[in-house]
């Protein structure tokens, strides 16, 4: 009875310790510290980090999306993963982005956008948004986006339509909306010079070996 009693104590101590070293080995791969900031992990680091603990199938993600960029969106030191399908989406006919996020230590997506030719995402650092600008036939839109309580939200938009028969006059004849209200042609360029900066485009790198 001892004997089996002993056996049973070390038993439960054997299991106590496992626990805590996976515990342990879990808590050293997070980066985020005691403190609430990063542990200085690279862009690479991040892809891993996502691809590892991410809900959903590793290979088809990386064969899918090979282009990524490791972005701090809204400020709070902990990176969000931007998965494209080509390094150029401006440049493209046709390109699939996967917005991803690491929110109360859980990784899911935010937002996946289906994008037609003519089309950028841009970050804005100082106001920790991104713009997403895309066309669609011969009509050109803006959306303004900013994290919150772990959700891509929309916070502006911009829609600038020109009808077919009038391209010849398209100054005169366009329609211009801010927030779904229809707007002058100079406040709407000037929204759209605050918001669609050519060096605030984000220009993607090669996917690394997430394994």
């Amino acid at each position: 009875m001892k004997n089996q009693l002993k056996g049973i104590l070390l038993l439960t101590c054997v299991l106590i310790f496992s626990l805590f070293s996976c515990m342990e080995a879990a808590a050293s791969e997070s980066p985020i510290t005691h403190d609430g900031k990063t542990s200085g992990w690279t862009k690479k680091t991040w892809y891993k980090y996502y691809m590892k603990y991410g809900e959903y199938e590793y290979e088809s993600i990386h064969d899918m999306f090979p282009y990524y960029r490791a972005i701090d969106i809204n400020g709070d030191g902990v990176k969000e993963l931007i998965l494209t399908q080509t390094s150029n989406p401006a440049d493209s006919d046709h390109n699939y982005i996967k917005i991803m996020i690491l929110y109360k230590n859980k990784i899911r997506i935010m937002k996946s956008i289906d994008t037609k030719k003519v089309n950028a995402l841009y970050f804005r650092e100082k106001s920790h948004s991104l713009v997403y600008y895309y066309r669609s036939a011969h009509n050109y839109h803006f959306r303004v986006y900013k994290i919150k309580k772990g959700h891509l939200v929309c916070t502006k938009t911009g829609d600038y339509y020109v009808p077919y028969h009038f391209k010849t006059h398209r100054n005169k004849n366009s329609l211009y909306f801010l927030n779904g209200r229809k707007t002058s042609r100079k406040k709407y360029i000037k929204a759209y010079k605050k918001y669609i900066r050519p060096n605030e485009m984000i220009h993607y790198k090669h996917t690394p070996d997430y394994s």
